[in-house]
């Protein structure tokens, strides 16, 4: 648990040049990120990504909704960090985004990497507390890459214990409310309703099969 993810700081000085220290990779794209200023971001490996991600995570708003580093293997996906560190992203060898994340005060990242996303990325799954319509970050998914809702899920609290444990998951449910998740894909088929699933797995196994890899 982190006093970081409730509420917005910025990251500190002497974590950031941490963070920056561990950053290598080959050079990928060139993005302007203020007057003047530019980033590179890189292709990275599993190792360096993962621990980036887990540091920034712990400095991250809202990091809670993050899935730990240890939930995701990044051995077989494309992984790719800015060259500060401080904002990264996956992709799964079978098209799930995973990993997002971004330290940078301001915006523009999601928009930045756009075009990595729709040529690599299908399928997605965010985890939520309210309503789909009403959650920013799945707005956002739909609004820059197209990602459409096709499963989603009842209640995750118990799942999330199992994986998580009780002190995480009290903590995430005192300051954020009932999990659950949705999923979202990219694919020019109609979608149509939404599919409930009271379990979580049975729905990740469901948009797996129905959304192949390379489907748009």
């Amino acid at each position: 648990m982190s006093e970081f993810w409730h509420k917005k700081q910025e990251i500190p000085a002497e974590v950031r040049e941490a963070i920056g220290g561990m950053v290598a990779g080959e050079p990928v794209a060139r993005f302007a990120v203020g007057q003047g200023e530019e980033l590179r971001l890189l292709k990275t490996d599993a190792k360096t990504f993962g621990r980036v991600f887990a540091l920034n995570r712990e400095y991250l708003y809202r990091g809670d909704y993050t899935a730990p580093v240890e939930e995701n293997d990044y051995i077989d996906s494309d992984n790719y960090l800015t060259e500060d560190g401080l904002e990264g992203f996956a992709i799964t060898e079978n098209g799930w985004l995973i990993s997002l994340f971004s330290n940078r005060p301001g915006r523009g990242f999601s928009r930045r990497i756009r075009p990595f996303v729709l040529e690599k990325a299908n399928k997605l799954v965010c985890i939520l507390t309210t309503d789909y319509e009403d959650c920013h970050l799945a707005r956002m998914y739909r609004r820059e890459y197209g990602f459409e809702a096709f499963a989603e899920t009842v209640n995750d609290e118990q799942v999330m214990r199992r994986y998580y444990g009780d002190a995480f998951v009290d903590e995430f449910v005192r300051n954020n409310g009932i999990p659950h998740h949705i999923f979202m894909v990219r694919t020019s088929r109609p979608i149509g309703q939404v599919k409930k699933f009271e379990d979580y797995f049975a729905a990740y196994e469901y948009v797996n099969r129905e959304i192949p890899n390379g489907e748009r």
